[in-house]
């Protein structure tokens, strides 16, 4: 399956698996903050220069936009999650408890559905990127013991993240 793979690129996996599932949220938080407050700040700046705003005026303007992207850029992409996420739950329980053809049960159901899933964005978000990291592990400890092998230590792996994210906050 992995021919290409030699025995550096294997560890490279196991750790960047490790790396992931441990810090994979907090980093991709402030990956999200970066490009979000760089995005709203860029935006700023073209405005400001629009409605003749220069100097040190400018980029003060252009910090505060920056900070405030920074923070609104998490909270839109939980809130994006939410609601997609959120609207297929509300279909599918609206769908098992038969409101299809009731308007207003199926979008109560499916609004209630989009706040809880706000709600668990954070958690959803964890339990994904805990995946992610322990695929990269397996990938990387398949080159050394094999397809069953893999599936143990990375078994294991999720096991112990899924332990220490519950018991060391």
């Amino acid at each position: 399956m992995f021919e290409a793979v030699d025995s550096t690129t294997a560890i490279i996996l196991i750790l960047a698996g490790i790396f992931t599932g441990f810090l994979g949220k907090k980093l991709l938080r402030i990956g999200i903050g970066i490009v979000g407050g760089g995005l709203l700040a860029y935006a700023t700046y073209k405005l400001g220069l629009m409605f003749g705003a220069s100097g040190n005026s400018l980029y003060v303007l252009v910090a505060l936009a920056f900070i405030i992207g920074y923070f609104l850029a998490w909270f839109i992409v939980k809130l994006a999650l939410g609601v997609v996420t959120g609207i297929g739950v509300g279909l599918l329980v609206a769908s098992m408890l038969g409101f299809m053809n009731n308007l207003g049960m199926l979008l109560v159901t499916v609004l209630i559905s989009i706040g809880i899933m706000y709600l668990l964005a954070d958690k959803i978000i964890a339990v994904a990127v805990a995946i992610l990291g322990t695929f990269l592990v397996f990938l990387g400890a398949y080159y050394f013991v094999g397809i069953i092998g893999g599936a143990v230590i990375a078994g294991l792996f999720f096991l112990f993240l899924i332990y220490w994210k519950i018991f060391h906050k």
